[in-house]
């Protein structure tokens, strides 16, 4: 099924899988309300406070280099990347609480609709203060065929003011693709091409997405999507990307593409208990 198809429906919630198609469908993006478990998201923030932020090992960060912690207003501004792959031993505990958010069947049931066979989450992040610019994510990460990759945004603290930094998406942006090359996408020149794209083709569409511990917000690879700087300057938050093993999976860091079906971590088998209604 390509999600890139329809018209707008409605304003981003979700309270079953038809719903969810539909508006991932028609407006690049969707969001179910409270579907991850408090207590999992606790226990991620716990061990990454605990095992992660005190050490003093070099991680892989958004980057694609290993990297020391980076610090700002008090949270990372170096963001750690595919946790569900990390072998370090300290890691461990982060690693597979990060990995059962990921994976937990509340996500599993949604991406079950959208395409033949099982997802794999094939990148990860855990950010906290970085604040990315206006982009669509099928620049740095595809699927061949193309367009199968979808995004999620899990907040572990509340964003739903200016208090803390901020999701903003633009609606029906993922109906065209920012031509974007590697030179452009290598020293962020594309950024500023996808700003161009917002403020010209899609004026006053941009809007900033309210979440809440517990939500996750879904989006096509092709929506206009970032981070709004909020007064705390923060917001600690899970960001994958999950793609089916039918696929082969493309990305800016790898050398070449890999079947989707040897890469990553598969997320866990379709629960229908588990389902929103």
């Amino acid at each position: 099924m390509n999600i890139r198809e329809g018209e707008p429906v409605s304003d981003g919630d979700i309270s079953n899988r038809q719903k969810f198609l539909q508006e991932l469908s028609a407006d690049g993006f969707a969001i179910g309300r409270g579907i991850l478990p408090l207590p999992m998201l606790d226990q991620a923030l716990e061990c990454f406070e605990r095992d992660v932020l005190q050490s003093g090992a070099a991680y892989l960060r958004q980057s694609t280099k290993r990297e020391y912690h980076r610090f700002g207003k008090g949270g990372l501004l170096n963001p750690l990347m595919n946790i569900h792959l990390e072998k370090d031993s300290g890691f461990q505990p982060f690693r597979e609480a990060v990995t059962e958010i990921m994976a937990h069947p509340s996500i599993a049931g949604l991406l079950d609709g959208l395409s033949a066979g099982p997802f794999r989450v094939v990148q990860s992040l855990w950010l906290d203060e970085s604040c990315n610019g206006p982009h669509q994510d099928c620049a740095y990460t595809d699927t061949v065929p193309s367009g199968h990759v979808v995004g999620v945004w899990i907040p572990l603290w509340d964003s739903a003011d200016d208090d803390n930094n901020r999701l903003f998406v633009v609606p029906g942006s993922h109906r065209t693709v920012v031509e974007a090359d590697s030179e452009r996408v290598a020293d962020n020149r594309y950024i500023a091409d996808v700003a161009h794209a917002m403020n010209s083709t899609y004026q006053g569409r941009k809007i900033c997405v309210s979440t809440h511990r517990g939500d996750v917000v879904f989006f096509d690879s092709a929506t206009i999507h970032g981070a709004q700087a909020g007064r705390s300057g923060r917001l600690p938050r899970i960001a994958a990307h999950y793609a089916p093993e039918s696929c082969l999976y493309r990305a800016v860091y790898l050398a070449s593409d890999v079947p989707v079906s040897q890469y990553g971590t598969r997320i866990a088998a379709i629960n229908s208990t588990a389902l929103l209604p």
